[in-house]
């Protein structure tokens, strides 16, 4: 069975490649037009829209899928899983 979870909050990835790129918060919240407040509550956030997402991803000029892939993780546990009766 397949499990996919969050490995780390979408808004702290984000968060991180912001940080990478040296953006400041007024920056952002100027080509964005996100309030610098919203940008704090953003980077805690576990989950986002994915138009918001989307939008992250041309800002920051990477891959969408990329991004969105970093925030999951494959946990395959062998063989062993449920099945479902009908």
């Amino acid at each position: 069975m397949m499990n996919l979870y969050l490995e780390e909050p979408i808004g702290r990835i984000i968060q991180q490649e912001v940080f990478k790129l040296k953006i400041s918060l007024s920056e952002i919240s100027d080509r964005m037009q996100i309030p610098e407040r919203k940008l704090l509550d953003l980077f805690n956030a576990k989950s986002i829209d994915v138009y918001l997402l989307y939008k992250w991803s041309c800002f920051l000029k990477i891959d969408f899928f990329m991004l969105y892939s970093k925030c999951l993780k494959e946990n395959i546990h062998g063989s062993s899983y449920e099945s479902i009766d009908t």
